[in-house]
């Protein structure tokens, strides 16, 4: 990975201390570069094709990949409009993510639960959420 790329996009995007999932930077949870297009699909390492995403969400995002498509694919739209605009992602965006991951952790709308992944994966899960639940406490705090 060309850390050139994800600090061009620190420039473009100022994650200001968040990734695009939402997900607080820590220092056990650095920020990372995510191909949109998946570089065996023929995907470039370029500002357009990525996201900047914490370790945390990464790892969890490719869980999605795997074992929940369609909350993968309704992130990565997401994702593509970030990069389409060049700018920070707007408070209706962050909204959108917010919702998608909501649904993800609380809902029934991705049908994700504890039967239906590894026990790794699943441990990935429970600290996701957990990334979550502090991240999105201290969001409301700040964009209130």
């Amino acid at each position: 990975m060309n850390s050139r790329t994800l600090v061009v996009m620190g420039y473009i995007f100022n994650p200001d201390g968040f990734d695009w999932m939402n997900i607080r930077l820590t220092k056990d949870n650095d920020y990372t570069y995510h191909h949109i297009e998946e570089v065996k699909k023929g995907g470039k390492t370029t500002v357009e094709n990525g996201a900047i995403l914490t370790e945390i969400s990464h790892r969890f995002l490719h869980i999605l990949e795997a074992y929940c498509p369609k909350a993968y694919n309704d992130l990565q739209n997401v994702f593509m409009t970030i990069n389409a605009r060049m700018e920070p992602p707007s408070f209706e965006l962050m909204k959108e993510i917010d919702q998608i991951l909501y649904d993800i952790f609380y809902t029934e709308k991705y049908h994700i639960s504890e039967e239906d992944l590894p026990i790794k994966a699943w441990k990935k899960f429970i600290e996701t959420r957990a990334a979550y639940e502090t991240s999105r406490h201290i969001l409301r705090k700040c964009l209130t």
